[in-house]
This record gives C-alpha cells, structure tokens and sequence, in this order.
C-alpha cells in the first residue's frame, strides 16, 4: 500500500526536485541536445508565423490569441536570428519538466524511480570489491530481485550490499532516476515543443502550473488571498495562450467544486480569480470584436470539423499519438487505473489519480473526437499528456514491478524514436533531388524522388534574400507565394516586405498584407516539394515569366529548390474571392 504525503508543500517538492543531481543531469543533457538542435535549420512554418506575431504586435491573432506573439518580442527586437527565436521554447521546456517533477512529488509521492543497470554494471567494474555476495539485494546480486523498482523503502542501511560490487552507504552510487523526467524527456513531439514555440509550449507549462496552485487550494481549508490571485493570473495567460483554455476552466471549477462546494459561490477569493482572468483575455475579446469575431468563429470550424465521423483517421490519429509521445504514456495511464485500489491518498475528497485525469481526459478526449473529422494534430493534445505525466508515471511503476520485460522494450523504444528524429533533424533527412526532379520548374510537378519532409526546414531564409533582391530588380513591391504554408517563412525572412496569397483563404496574412489587386503585379515563389500550376488564366495573372531558380543543398546533397516569376496583371478582383475558414 502507498501513501501520499500531503504535508509536502509545493516549495519543499520543488527543492527536493532541484536537489536531485541525478534528475538535474539528465534533464540539462537532454537540453544540450535540444539546444544542439535548435541551431539546426531554419525556423518551422508554425515557428515563422508566430515569430511573425512578435514582429506585428497586436491585441490579437486570427489564429491563436496573443502571447506565444508577446513573449517572443525580445527575441525579435534582438535581431531575430533563428537560435535566439528559440530560446524561449528551450526555457519553458525547462520550466515544464520541473514543474511536472515538482507536481509528481505533490500528487504521487513517494516518486517512482529506476535504478539504471547499465551505471551499476559501470560501478561494479570499477569498485574495490569486485564480488557481489549471491543472496544480496540488487541488480547483479543473482536473487529474483534484479532490476527492480527503487522505493525509498528499498534503500538499503547502512552497510548493506547493494549488488554493485561493494557495500554502499545510503545507495551513495547506485543512481536512480525518476520515471515521470524519462516520460518527458523520451516523448519526441515534447522536445520539438521545446525547440519550437508554439501556443502549446506554452500551455503545457501554464497547465502544470495550474494543477500544481489548485491541489495547493483544495489541501489548504482557508487558502489565503494570494493564491486565488494566482489562479486568476495563471488563467488569464493560459487564455491568452490558446483557447483550449477553455477546458481547463472547466476543469478547475469541476475540482472546487467536487472539494468546497457550494460555498465556493460566496468565497471573495473565487471571484476575484474569475474577474482577474477576464481582465486578462479582455484583449482578445476587443480584438475579436473589431474584426467580427473571425478567430472564435475559425476556432469553432476546426472544433466541430467540416465532415462526417469516420474509424481510418481515428485509428490513424491514435497510432500518431503513441509515436510521437510514446507508447509509455498511454499505457502508463491504464495501468495506474488497474491498479489505483493500491493507492490511498491522506486528502479524502479527491484522490490525485482523479485529479490528475479531470485535469487531462477533457482536452485529450475532445481532439480524439477532431481527430475522427479529419481536423486534428498530433501536438493539440500536448498539454493533455504533459498533464498526466504524474499519473502515467506512478503507473509505470507498477507496470515495472510486474511486466519489466514489456516496460523494457517500450522504454528502449521511446528512447530510439528520440534518438532517430534528433539524427533524422541533423542530416536533414533521407531524400535528394535528381535529374530532372532537381531543375523542374513551377507547374511541372516532378517528383520521382521520396519526399523528403525534413528538407521544408531548409533554405527559406536564402530563398527569401533571392526574392528581395529580384524584386528590387524588377521593380516590384510585393513578393507572393502559392499557400499560407509558404507565406510564413517568406514574410519573416523577408520582412517588411509584404508577401500576398495567390490561393486565397481569410486569414491572418489577408489581416496583415491584404488581398492580389486587380492589375497587381508580383514577385511569385514557387518551391519544388509544394508545386501548384502556374497561376495564369481567367481570374489570375496575365502572364508569369520565369527568372531564376535556387537549389537548396545541405550536406552536399540538394534537398528542394526554389523558383521565381515575375507575375504581372491580376486579373481576379479580391472583393470576388470566396472565404475559407
């Protein structure tokens, strides 16, 4: 049976987090790798165009609300430069990795770890002793115990061998390292979220944070003011983040409500969270009333999904989940239900199992649900996850403890995927342009090649300088590309230099730039791994010379390439274009 000590406050778990070296370790290493990466390539479609957002203040945005925009001003203002974009993600990666461990040490104590074979097996090489006695406990120490599961009640007493080859005091050399830090640090789409800012490195941060400050209300009986100040501080900037927001509201409400009651109704404090959080989102409210409420209504499209329900994107959308954020988690999960009557918590009203799920099913299960209309991404459900990291993690313990050889290959697994899209970033990926695939020009469509996905995160920026300076030439003042896809990365290494839409679609850059005039001539980029058909005919250009072409080499190998054409005379009108959200 395990018990929660409750009586851990959230500044003595966050000590005993930053206190562990060994936790601390392997989380710095994992952000020299990261960091490593993130000096890899140019900025990401998603990461341009909210770049893009630090470089255009506003109350907000068409597609998400402000602040992934607002915290990367600094960066901007400092020059922009594609390494200093991403530090901010880099730190709330950080930030989000100890407040998980701090929120596992509140939720789930006594904190499940591992010993690492591989260390003690190191050890036992090295150590004066070099013969462990057979009936000792440990790894190597040839009893049914192997590689079990470190408890603080395993550790052995003073003295007391612990099967790396001497007799330690206190487990002093025998490592241990916490399961919920290798949950994180092994997800793949959890370190892009670290590499790349988007709303939801963001809101995985802001989601801890919040479940670490509302178990802290509903354990205190009378929670002082500062803490209800908290909540809404910490509401307000999930709002301003995304508008999934939404769920966690929910939730939070649903928790103090299920613990307090209704008595939460006349608590002063509770109101002044609420009032506070609007104030906060009350930009995003002003924006979207002054441009007729295009963002919520975009919001709401891709919430409800445009087709019917079907099983194939289903089925696809899970398998994606469990690739990009490991298999572990979801069955880490299930196994802390199959085995949640071996857990009692000292707080009767709530267990943190059922915390911890209120907190993440909601927004998990509703992007499951998108998901079967065909209107998900694998990384909507980032914060979900990140949330029942605590949970997953307590289950993976004692999925340890019973099924270590299952644990073992999926661990192992988790592990590899990491390491091969790391690998995978650094040579830009598997895939080269040849014969006639690498001098196609726009409209021709060739490509007998593998499609290379990694490639789209190279050559934007010089291709963007190649357009400038032909459009200097040529006497044009707008550059254009064929979709918002392209848009982002063109306008932020183009910038100011306005960059329109030919596939027109109501969105942020039509806010920003506006729509093709009739008559309107521009400087048109068409790149090799997106091509469209000229644009030429009725209700497009007149005509589209070709100028130039730019391959996109990394690592002596051509990966894409670019074209440019000088398009003249619009002959669309864009009060004529149909609207898409």
């Amino acid at each position: 049976m395990i018990w929660v000590n409750d009586e851990v406050t959230w500044r003595d778990a966050f000590r005993k987090v930053i206190r562990d070296r060994y936790a601390m370790g392997l989380l710095f290493l994992f952000l020299g790798f990261n960091s490593l990466l993130a000096s890899v390539g140019n900025l990401s479609v998603d990461e341009a165009h909210y770049a893009l957002y630090a470089s255009r203040l506003d109350w907000s945005y068409f597609d998400h609300p402000p602040l992934v925009g607002w915290v990367q001003w600094p960066a901007w203002y400092l020059g922009g430069q594609n390494f200093t974009m991403r530090l901010m993600p880099l730190l709330c990666w950080v930030m989000t990795a100890l407040t998980i461990m701090t929120l596992t040490e509140r939720l789930f104590s006594p904190v499940k770890r591992l010993r690492l074979p591989f260390w003690c097996h190191f050890i036992s090489k090295i150590n004066v002793t070099p013969h462990a006695h057979p009936t000792s406990r440990g790894l190597f120490a040839g009893s049914s115990d192997a590689n079990r599961m470190m408890d603080p009640a395993d550790k052995p007493r003073d003295g007391e061998n612990t099967g790396c080859g001497e007799q330690l005091h206190e487990n002093k050399f025998a490592p241990t390292i916490r399961i919920d830090l290798l949950l994180f640090v092994f997800s793949p789409i959890l370190n892009i979220l670290g590499i790349a800012l988007m709303p939801d490195s963001l809101m995985m941060l802001l989601s801890c944070l919040l479940m670490v400050l509302v178990w802290t209300l509903i354990t205190t009986p009378l929670p002082p003011l500062k803490q209800w100040v908290g909540l809404g501080l910490l509401m307000g900037l999930a709002g301003l983040s995304k508008y999934t927001a939404l769920m966690l509201g929910v939730s939070i409400c649903s928790v103090l409500f299920m613990t307090k009651g209704w008595r939460l109704l006349i608590c002063p404090g509770a109101w002044v969270a609420l009032l506070l959080t609007i104030l906060l989102i009350a930009p995003v409210i002003y924006w979207n009333a002054n441009h007729e409420w295009i963002s919520m209504k975009y919001q709401f499209h891709h919430a409800t999904g445009g087709g019917g329900w079907a099983l194939k994107p289903l089925f696809i959308f899970m398998l994606l989940q469990c690739l990009c954020f490991g298999f572990l988690l979801p069955i880490g999960l299930l196994a802390a239900w199959r085995y949640r009557s071996l857990f009692m918590s000292a707080y009767p009203k709530i267990s943190p199992l059922n915390f911890s799920l209120i907190f993440g099913l909601p927004l998990l299960l509703s992007v499951i649900f998108s998901s079967s209309r065909g209107h998900a991404l694998p990384h909507w459900t980032a914060s979900a996850w990140v949330i029942l990291i605590p949970a997953a993690a307590w289950g993976c313990g004692e999925l340890w403890r019973r099924q270590r050889r299952w644990f073992l290959w999926l661990g192992a697994f988790q592990g590899f995927s990491y390491l091969f899209m790391a690998v995978v970033l650094m040579i830009g990926g598997v895939g080269t342009e040849v014969g006639a695939q690498a001098l196609s020009r726009a409209g021709e469509l060739i490509n007998h090649g593998l499609r290379n996905p990694i490639a789209d995160l190279y050559g934007w920026e010089a291709a963007a300088q190649e357009a400038r300076a032909l459009a200097e030439q040529h006497h044009v003042a707008t550059l254009a590309v064929m979709n918002w896809t392209m848009a982002s990365r063109i306008a932020w290494y183009a910038r100011p230099m306005p960059v329109k839409v030919v596939n027109f679609r109501h969105d942020q850059f039509e806010i920003w730039f506006g729509a093709l005039q009739r008559g309107e001539s521009v400087l048109l980029i068409d790149y090799s791994l997106m091509g469209f058909v000229r644009p030429v005919g009725q209700n497009q250009f007149k005509q589209c010379d070709w100028l130039a072409q730019q391959p996109v080499m990394y690592t002596s190998r051509q990966l894409s390439h670019f074209n440019f054409m000088l398009c003249s005379d619009w002959q669309g009108a864009a009060e004529n274009h149909g609207v898409h959200s």
